[in-house]
């Protein structure tokens, strides 16, 4: 093999020959501002080893979240605590920005067009026609340059203005609301953004664990009135992507993200998912009775630097086949393909 970006690494983490019966439906460019994968390397990595994969790029939050105006808009006053950072700078390296998008569309012309290109879209309350706004825009652009947008996967990073991504600000946002309460407010925006029929899949639903799990600095599942929410609420959403035939993700990106400042009690009770991580996403129990209902899954790694690409595709392919679920989904031209595993 030649020496490319991913020669050192992409062994130690992965089996090939199995982690490449899995469609990747969930990889990111430089473009995003906080990715660093160059298109260029991608494109190579696919092809030399006959993996389908798919960008599911970040596409712009609309002007007027980033201005914190409307009611959910966007909280920009709340102090990170970081000397060099304020929540208008991190907005800005959270995202392709709207004056980067030629650039972004001509990289993908210059490479071909060879990767089917998604747009993984914000799900802002009050802000639908503003997003419907960004995702024609995109559409357009790729549409003009023979790209086309192959797919549109929703995923909720912010609620009510509050980002998911940061201590700080869920701390404020639980002065608003409870834990559990900011749970069923995580799973209801869910189940409305898979009923409005707008978007391909669902990103990554697990990330409520690490907006709550970071908050409180254990695990939220070790709580009884935490867990039962959350299992009520990804029943709630299981049944409304089956009425809507969306689909649902199963991201591997937290397997390898552990939070070492918080106490040993936060990795304890992860042995029923399908992967241990600090940064689960779904247990093999709801797994189960997701595929009884006829919940359609797409898989995403979330790769975002070198390393990461396919990340323990190999594990879900076992964990998957272990309970019988030999058949996963790639979406194309906005419709979902199935994907024997066997």
């Amino acid at each position: 093999m030649q020496n490319i970006p991913w020669e050192s690494t992409i062994v130690k983490l992965i089996d090939i020959e199995k982690a490449r019966k899995i469609p990747d439906m969930h990889i990111h460019s430089r473009w995003c501002n906080h990715a660093k994968n160059e298109i260029a390397d991608v494109v190579e990595y696919l092809s030399t080893n006959g993996i389908w994969g798919a960008f599911n790029e970040h596409a712009p939050l609309p002007r007027r979240f980033l201005l914190g105006e409307g009611k959910f808009g966007a909280k920009i006053d709340i102090d990170l605590g970081d000397d060099d950072l304020d929540m208008v700078s991190y907005f800005r390296r959270c995202d392709l920005h709207e004056s980067q998008e030629g650039g972004f569309v001509d990289e993908l012309v210059h490479y071909g067009g060879s990767i089917p290109v998604g747009l993984e879209v914000d799900i802002l309350e009050g802000f639908e026609d503003d997003t419907e706004d960004v995702i024609l825009r995109m559409k357009e652009a790729l549409d003009d340059n023979r790209i086309g947008l192959n797919h549109v996967s929703g995923s909720v990073h912010h609620l009510e203005g509050y980002t998911l991504f940061r201590k700080a600000v869920t701390n404020e946002y639980m002065k608003v609301r409870s834990p559990e309460g900011i749970i069923k407010k995580y799973f209801e925006t869910l189940c409305d953004a898979a009923e409005s029929k707008r978007y391909d899949f669902l990103c990554h639903q697990g990330l409520i664990h690490f907006a709550i799990n970071l908050a409180l600095g254990r695990s939220m599942m070790q709580d009884d009135a935490l867990r039962k929410a959350y299992y009520m609420g990804f029943r709630h959403l299981m049944d409304s992507c089956v009425a809507s035939d969306t689909c649902l993700e199963i991201n591997t990106s937290g397997i390898d993200r552990p939070y070492k400042s918080m106490s040993a009690d936060y990795l304890n009770g992860f042995d029923d998912y399908i992967v241990e991580c600090s940064h689960p996403h779904i247990q093999a129990d709801l797994l189960k009775e997701a595929n009884g209902l006829g919940v359609k899954f797409v898989v995403g790694s979330d790769w975002h630097v070198p390393g990461q690409e396919q990340r323990y595709f190999d594990k879900v392919y076992d964990g998957l086949t272990d309970m019988g679920i030999n058949t996963v989904y790639k979406i194309v031209d906005r419709e979902p393909i199935p994907v024997r595993l066997e």
